[in-house]
């Protein structure tokens, strides 16, 4: 994992979480080689790089008492605007949480539900397409494939150039993100609730699949 911090040297770098590695019976990166660019993540193993961190750093708590992973979702929203492409996760190295404990997570959907529009209010018009709201357990299709609602495709995969600092990543300077698979496909009429983008087939195969 440090090998890949060094050799990328991404704003956000994550290891790959067991419990996502394949959806379905879908091998889940669907990309080729061992880093991809990701949008909503787990926070089990986070690095954030010293100049990105003045950006994303502390964690902003104070909806954790309704729901603890709020601050989790500013956090990732944030980072997938301010640093697309170099919020990255390597293959190469896998983690695993076997334990979930209990904490205030009922309320979830209505609070990031807040965050996300509390952000695209301080951002220019442009770039609000950047912070999307949350799609909780379901799964989306982008570009014929399916996807479960986390570690979606976002942007490419980029290492830093020298000349990159960032910490000059501003609201200002973020481009549009409405071209992004993700973005386009939440922007068409949702059919089922389950299963976003879904022609019927697709929908009905995520379905059998979710409560057999």
């Amino acid at each position: 994992f440090s090998r890949f911090l060094r050799d990328w040297e991404p704003a956000v770098g994550l290891p790959a979480l067991r419990e996502y590695d394949s959806f379905m019976g879908n091998n889940l990166p669907l990309i080729d080689g061992e880093t991809r660019s990701v949008l909503n993540f787990d926070h089990i193993v986070v690095a954030v790089l010293g100049d990105a961190a003045g950006r994303l750093l502390p964690y902003v708590t104070d909806q954790d008492r309704h729901c603890q992973w709020a601050s989790q979702w500013r956090f990732s929203s944030l980072a997938s605007a301010l640093y697309r492409n170099h919020v990255l996760l390597s293959q190469s190295v896998m983690v695993e949480n076997p334990n979930h404990s209990n904490y205030h997570k009922s309320k979830c959907l209505e609070h990031m539900y807040d965050i996300s529009v509390q952000l695209r209010k301080q951002v220019p018009a442009q770039s609000r397409s950047c912070f999307l709201d949350l799609m909780a357990h379901q799964a989306v299709l982008i570009e014929g494939h399916i996807y479960h609602s986390t570690y979606l495709p976002w942007g490419r995969a980029m290492r830093r150039a020298s000349w990159q600092n960032f910490s000059g990543m501003f609201f200002s300077s973020i481009p549009s993100c409405s071209r992004e698979p993700v973005a386009v496909a939440l922007q068409q009429t949702w059919k089922y609730a389950w299963c976003l983008a879904c022609d019927d087939s697709t929908a009905l195969y995520v379905l059998q699949n979710m409560i057999s």
